[in-house]
This record gives C-alpha cells, structure tokens and sequence, in this order.
C-alpha cells in the first residue's frame, strides 16, 4: 500500500498509508493498533470507537448502498443467521461479527422503528464461557435498545 502511495513498499509505510487513509476521513485512528498494515498481524486492534466513526463515515458515502449490502443481516444466511432470529430485529440488523477464542464481537448498524438508524460496535474480549451465551446477552441488550426507540 505504501508503495501505491508513492513510498517504499515497507510495513512502516503500509500503517502509516491506513492511518492517514482513515484520518482525511474523520476517522481517528488513536484507538487503533495498525501493525501490518492489513489488520491480520495479532497485535492488530481496534477501539469500539474507531469502529462506530468508520461505519458512520461509510454510512455517508457515495458507496453506502453497497457497503451497506455487503454486511450480513440479523436472521438471514451467513454469520448474523443466528442473531436476533425469531425477534422483532431479525432483518434489521446490518452488521460485521467476529469470534475467537474468548472474544464476541459485532459492530453495524441497526435499523430502528422510528426510521432512524444505530451505528452500534460492541465488542467482548476475555469472555468467560460460551460465545453462544455471550452473543444472548449481547442480543438482549440490542433488543433493548430497539424497543426503547419505538
């Protein structure tokens, strides 16, 4: 990436290229730990705030429809299928998930009943049990929060 941005092709630069990509966005990067530049190195992460201000910097642009349509649904096929199906948010949830070992996380958007819109990111890490059992706690509090903006 650095390297596509007129500097060497090294990891430094590849960081640096993602950090000032999101910056000239609004999106501050200070909640993120950007090591290889392509956000698979283990040290990679990023804040449940990093997360909210990218999905709502997507949420405005000129690609929403399709950043939208790439996200799995709450109930349908893929990896939200089990979230929220049977309930009143099931196919009104647009959202990321994200699992491994003691880690539960989700961050999208949820499509509230009074026509606005959440930008949510929730994110567990050292989670004692099942993830199954942390996703029911997770999907409660969402719930919560779509049936107090009826």
């Amino acid at each position: 990436m650095g390297l596509n941005y007129g500097k060497p092709g090294t990891i430094h630069n590849a960081c640096e290229v993602v950090r000032e990509f999101w910056r000239l966005r609004g999106v501050s990067t200070k909640g993120a730990l950007i090591k290889d530049g392509c956000g698979l190195a283990p040290q990679d992460a990023v804040s449940a705030e990093t997360l909210v201000q990218l999905l709502q910097y997507m949420n405005r642009s000129k690609n929403r429809d399709i950043w939208l349509q790439s996200l799995p649904v709450s109930g349908g096929k893929g990896t939200l299928s089990s979230l929220c199906r049977g309930t009143e948010l099931e196919g009104k949830i647009h959202a990321k998930s994200g699992t491994i070992a003691g880690t539960k996380n989700f961050a999208g958007y949820i499509d509230l009943p009074n026509g606005g819109q959440w930008v949510f990111a929730i994110l567990v890490n050292s989670a004692q049990g099942k993830a199954r059992n942390v996703q029911t706690i997770i999907q409660q509090y969402l719930l919560d929060v779509y049936q107090s903006n009826k």
